[in-house]
């Protein structure tokens, strides 16, 4: 693994439901972990301190998330020279309660186009 470089991503397989899911553990042991509805980002820091986030299919896109990328620049430790963070990024709705919002709602966050309809200020994360 390499900071920079995208790692294949890991996906979820469908079953038949919880019965058949727990099957395919054999009576081993497993953790579960709440499914959030945002999108997946693997995010890299890498050893000159520049920032990347890459999507599920390895597509770079850091410039759809620059408060992010602030936000780790800002967060991460001096000693840390580099990490690769498989993440889920949720759209926070700051009006509301933090009201976690939709993946329809976080999808719709601007993409460089000046016409889209929600600015990157009004969905955050």
């Amino acid at each position: 693994m390499v900071p920079g470089t995208p790692i294949p991503p890991m996906l979820a397989r469908i079953t038949n439901g919880v019965t058949q899911a727990l099957k395919l553990f054999h009576g081993r042991a497993f953790t579960c972990e709440y499914k959030y509805d945002g999108q997946r980002a693997q995010i890299h820091r890498l050893t000159d301190g520049s920032v990347q986030i890459f999507s599920r299919q390895m597509k770079d896109s850091t410039s759809r998330f620059p408060d992010l990328v602030n936000m780790i620049k800002e967060l991460c430790n001096s000693e840390v020279a580099s990490f690769i963070l498989d993440a889920e990024v949720v759209g926070i709705d700051r009006n509301k309660g933090n009201r976690l919002m939709s993946f329809q709602e976080l999808s719709s966050r601007e993409r460089g186009s000046k016409n889209s309809s929600i600015a990157i200020q009004n969905i955050k994360v």
